[in-house]
Protein backbone atom coordinates (compact mmCIF):
# COMPACT_ATOMS: atom_id res chain seq x y z
CA UNK A 1 0.00 0.00 0.00
CA UNK A 2 1.33 3.34 -0.90
CA UNK A 3 0.44 7.15 -0.41
CA UNK A 4 1.64 10.21 -2.42
CA UNK A 5 0.56 13.32 -0.50
CA UNK A 6 -0.04 16.59 -1.72
CA UNK A 7 -0.35 19.65 0.43
CA UNK A 8 -2.03 22.48 -0.01
CA UNK A 9 -0.17 25.69 -2.26
CA UNK A 10 3.32 26.01 -0.91
CA UNK A 11 3.78 22.82 0.76
CA UNK A 12 3.07 20.62 -2.34
CA UNK A 13 5.73 18.11 -1.04
CA UNK A 14 3.84 17.51 2.52
CA UNK A 15 7.29 17.31 3.79
CA UNK A 16 7.00 16.49 7.47
CA UNK A 17 3.39 15.13 6.81
CA UNK A 18 2.58 11.68 8.84
CA UNK A 19 0.56 8.40 7.68
CA UNK A 20 -0.91 5.87 10.40
CA UNK A 21 -2.17 2.74 9.28
CA UNK A 22 -3.87 0.50 11.41
CA UNK A 23 -4.49 -2.78 10.47
CA UNK A 24 -5.31 -5.77 12.97
CA UNK A 25 -4.79 -4.16 15.90
CA UNK A 26 -1.55 -2.97 15.32
CA UNK A 27 -0.27 0.68 14.04
CA UNK A 28 2.26 1.14 11.19
CA UNK A 29 3.95 4.70 10.72
CA UNK A 30 5.52 6.58 7.68
CA UNK A 31 6.46 10.12 7.90
CA UNK A 32 7.11 12.00 4.32
CA UNK A 33 11.58 12.82 4.21
CA UNK A 34 13.24 13.67 1.04
CA UNK A 35 16.21 11.47 2.89
CA UNK A 36 16.97 8.98 5.68
CA UNK A 37 21.15 9.92 6.16
CA UNK A 38 23.49 11.81 5.07
CA UNK A 39 23.87 12.46 1.06
CA UNK A 40 20.67 9.98 0.36
CA UNK A 41 17.62 10.45 -1.08
CA UNK A 42 14.48 8.61 -0.87
CA UNK A 43 11.53 9.03 -3.01
CA UNK A 44 7.98 10.64 -1.63
CA UNK A 45 5.49 7.97 -1.45
CA UNK A 46 5.28 6.10 1.31
CA UNK A 47 5.22 2.37 1.06
CA UNK A 48 3.86 0.25 3.69
CA UNK A 49 4.37 -3.75 3.72
CA UNK A 50 1.06 -5.61 4.50
CA UNK A 51 2.04 -9.22 4.20
CA UNK A 52 -0.71 -11.04 3.28
CA UNK A 53 -3.33 -8.80 4.41
CA UNK A 54 -5.91 -7.95 2.31
CA UNK A 55 -7.43 -4.98 4.42
CA UNK A 56 -7.11 -2.18 6.68
CA UNK A 57 -9.03 -0.58 9.53
CA UNK A 58 -8.01 3.16 9.58
CA UNK A 59 -5.40 5.34 7.76
CA UNK A 60 -5.09 8.92 8.74
CA UNK A 61 -2.74 11.42 7.37
CA UNK A 62 -1.45 14.12 9.57
CA UNK A 63 -0.21 17.54 7.96
CA UNK A 64 2.09 19.31 8.39
CA UNK A 65 0.31 22.54 9.33
CA UNK A 66 -1.86 20.29 12.19
CA UNK A 67 -4.57 19.16 10.19
CA UNK A 68 -5.44 15.71 10.29
CA UNK A 69 -7.95 13.73 7.41
CA UNK A 70 -9.23 10.21 7.14
CA UNK A 71 -8.39 8.61 3.75
CA UNK A 72 -10.37 5.61 2.41
CA UNK A 73 -8.90 2.64 1.06
CA UNK A 74 -10.80 0.11 -1.32
CA UNK A 75 -7.12 -2.29 -2.12
CA UNK A 76 -4.14 -2.63 -0.50
CA UNK A 77 -2.65 -3.28 -3.73
CA UNK A 78 -1.90 0.34 -5.14
CA UNK A 79 -1.05 3.81 -4.93
CA UNK A 80 -3.32 6.51 -3.30
CA UNK A 81 -3.24 10.04 -4.08
CA UNK A 82 -4.24 11.81 -1.52
CA UNK A 83 -4.44 15.99 -1.47
CA UNK A 84 -5.15 18.22 1.70
CA UNK A 85 -8.17 19.16 2.30
CA UNK A 86 -9.07 22.88 1.92
CA UNK A 87 -9.96 24.60 5.51
CA UNK A 88 -9.37 21.24 7.60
Amino acid sequence: MRFRLRGKAGAQEALGARVEVEVEGRTLRGQVAPTRSYLSQVELPLTFGLGEREQVDAVRVFWPDGSEQRVEVSSVDRLYEVSQESGS
